[in-house]
């Protein structure tokens, strides 16, 4: 994160002195001094992360789904609207792709869920926990597409939720339901390794081996 922040400065400086045709260069034109650079770096960042990584790391984590779990597959495969809509939220639950919410400070001495919060103290708020709470049964832990409609907080709660879950949700639906019916013999390759993304602030998946054709 710190790495990518650097990046974005050094571009905004640049910018500042010949402004580009996007984002940033909008940003510096229309606003000027108005935003720091330090601001415009932080909302260019956070475009770049929740538009880009976090969505192609569920992409590909629904994409091993479908590769290992051909129940769940064939019910996006087959599926209507409807179906490929609860396919993809409960993905979101499943996968809680950002697992920890922005860190708080207490700012005064509270009580919190049965336990004693000081003032100072830093919050912070897990996310995929959360949508695994007991509240969704004991089939918490498990995928399951055909769950009922039940909010989650895959893309955060409040005035921080995610500004892109829409985008994201459409982005979603259309990539995993139509790699389901382009490939349906889609079937992750034996054996399949996979490792976690490390040092990473997004959960995800680098690669996911798989045959297309099943042969």
């Amino acid at each position: 994160m710190s790495d990518a922040i650097a990046h974005f400065l050094d571009i905004v400086r640049r910018q500042r002195e010949q402004p580009g045709p996007g984002l940033i260069g909008r940003l510096v034109r229309d606003h000027g001094t108005e935003l720091t650079d330090t601001q415009i770096a932080g909302l260019a960042d956070g475009l770049w992360t929740g538009g880009l990584e976090s969505t192609a790391s569920a992409i590909a984590l629904g994409g091993h789904l479908l590769a290992t779990d051909l129940a769940a597959a064939g019910v996006l495969r087959r599926g209507g609207r409807d179906d490929v809509d609860g396919w993809v939220e409960e993905l979101l639950r499943y996968s809680s792709v950002v697992q920890v919410a922005f860190p708080r400070v207490a700012l005064t001495e509270a009580e919190l869920g049965g336990e004693q919060i000081l003032a100072g103290v830093l919050v912070v708020c897990s996310l995929s926990a959360a949508n695994r709470d007991a509240r969704f049964g004991d089939s918490a832990p498990h995928f399951m597409p055909d769950r009922g409609p039940r909010s989650h907080l895959a893309f955060g709660h409040g005035l921080h939720r995610c500004i892109g879950a829409e985008l994201a949700r459409v982005e979603l639906r259309t990539a995993l339901h139509r790699l389901a019916v382009r490939f349906p013999r889609l079937r992750a390759a034996e054996p399949c390794r996979v490792t976690g993304a490390q040092l990473s602030f997004i959960y995800g998946l680098p690669a996911v081996p798989v045959l297309l054709d099943g042969g």
